[in-house]
């Protein structure tokens, strides 16, 4: 294969990308002596599967194309098929850049219609097909295929635009905050207390008492005036925020981690904004690591786990520009959730089915499943230190209960991702794996 400069954007990792991150990369290293190749864009692209050529009827359509851009020689037939299988009034597509060279690289993979995404950036780029007469004037639909080519980079299109800040309108929002670490929850409520902008909060301790710091909770629970709902069964994250949210008086629910700290003073001030729109059920917030690295930009569904986070471990991806803009997400997690307090109790709040995986993504999927928006607000920015109390892992039963109650919606894939990038479980190219093999290589070296 040629240079690897421009040309070679990994689309996929693929089953390469996947042994990568399984628990049989070590052996597969120690065995072959190699690491395993993932699929290449070039690769991606020989394997494309053309339509016909058609050529574009204009008395029904219009193709309208970006400055620079230019149309694959099957976009007609792939783009008109969608118009007629959906009766949308425009079609949009993926597109990628060609060098002076003819050479095709950085691909970029869009979500299907996002009307919040578009209101914060010109996602759909430019090119598109539009049906003169009849079809939803409203509708788009979106065709998941590379069939827009560009000779330039207007990298401007898809930054996110500016908006004007919210006012403070002084609803009340109820904070629940689950927590066994005196300190981590001292740190959170004074994190809160900073950088709220005056935002009316009400906090809500939801004290895990059988982990030997009951007293230390309680004591730092009044300090800031918290209410304390004291809780001495096993974890049950679900159960505890439920609890939390019965003694609440709020209009809006707030439902945080104590490992969770804002770095914005205006960060409530989005998500209240969005959560008071109308049929909004849920509002995250885009968390990063204390390294800078995303933690949290949306939960996507249909992964190999059923669910999972998007960019995790990057710090963004050409290949899906968007994961630091607002848009519409499937899921959000529940370290940072705000909900409508009346839209928690139509869904019958947390399903504790779920003590400590999928909770947060079922109780999204409920809430769209009634016809609200779930939305990811990237100008809510705040920093998670995931796990710092408690270890990591999805645990099998949780798992299976999730998969069984959802199998027919993850087997559609996620409409708020893209069908191109939803192999394996990091989701995007992984800009550390270079420094995770090394690591691995040497622990399986040492133990020879």
């Amino acid at each position: 294969m040629s240079t690897v400069s421009n040309t070679i954007e990994t689309v996929r990792y693929w089953a390469g990308q996947k042994l990568l991150h399984s628990p049989f990369h070590p052996l597969y290293l120690k065995v072959s002596g190699k690491e395993p190749r993932p699929q290449t864009y070039e690769q991606w692209l020989s394997h494309e599967r053309p339509g016909d050529v058609l050529q574009l009827d204009r008395d029904s359509f219009d193709l309208i194309l970006a400055p620079g851009a230019y149309p694959s020689r099957d976009a007609v037939y792939w783009l008109v098929r969608e118009a007629e299988r959906t009766g949308a009034a425009c079609v949009y597509a993926d597109e990628d850049r060609v060098d002076a060279q003819g050479h095709r690289h950085s691909p970029v993979f869009r979500p299907d219609w996002s009307p919040e995404l578009n209101a914060n950036c010109d996602y759909i780029g430019g090119s598109f097909l539009r049906r003169l007469q009849g079809g939803d004037a409203a509708s788009w639909a979106h065709v998941p295929r590379v069939l827009f080519h560009r000779q330039t980079a207007p990298q401007a299109d898809f930054e996110m635009r500016e908006a004007e800040m919210p006012q403070n309108t002084g609803v009340l929002t109820s904070v629940v905050v689950c927590s066994r670490n005196a300190h981590l929850l001292d740190s959170c409520f004074s994190a809160l207390r900073a950088q709220c902008d005056g935002a009316a909060l009400e906090l809500i301790a939801v004290a895990h008492m059988n982990q030997g710091h009951g007293e230390a909770l309680l004591q730092v629970s009044a300090r800031h005036g918290a209410r304390v709902v004291q809780y001495a069964d096993v974890f049950h994250f679900g159960r505890m925020c439920n609890l939390g949210a019965q003694h609440a008086e709020g209009e809006f629910l707030l439902f945080l981690n104590d490992d969770v700290t804002p770095l914005d003073e205006h960060w409530l001030h989005w998500m209240l904004a969005q959560a008071q729109r109308p049929k909004t059920g849920a509002v995250g917030a885009l968390l990063y690591f204390p390294d800078g690295r995303i933690q949290h930009a949306g939960v996507m569904i249909g992964t190999p786990n059923g669910a999972g986070h998007p960019g995790r471990l990057s710090h963004g991806s050409p290949l899906w520009p968007w994961l630091t803009v607002t848009r519409e997400v499937s899921a959000v997690t529940g370290a940072c959730l705000l909900m409508p307090r009346d839209v928690f109790q139509e869904v019958d709040g947390f399903d504790e089915i779920f003590p400590v995986n999928y909770n947060d993504v079922d109780l999204c999927l409920r809430a769209a499943r009634k016809g609200y928006r779930i939305v990811l607000e990237a100008r809510a920015i705040l920093q998670h230190a995931e796990s710092a109390t408690r270890a990591t892992g999805i645990r099998y039963a949780e798992r299976q209960r999730f998969l069984d109650r959802w199998a027919s919606m993850l087997r559609q894939g996620d409409p708020c991702f893209n069908p191109n990038l939803t192999d394996n479980e990091l989701l995007l190219p992984d800009p550390d794996a270079h420094a995770r093999i090394a690591s691995r290589s040497n622990a399986i070296n040492a133990n020879q």
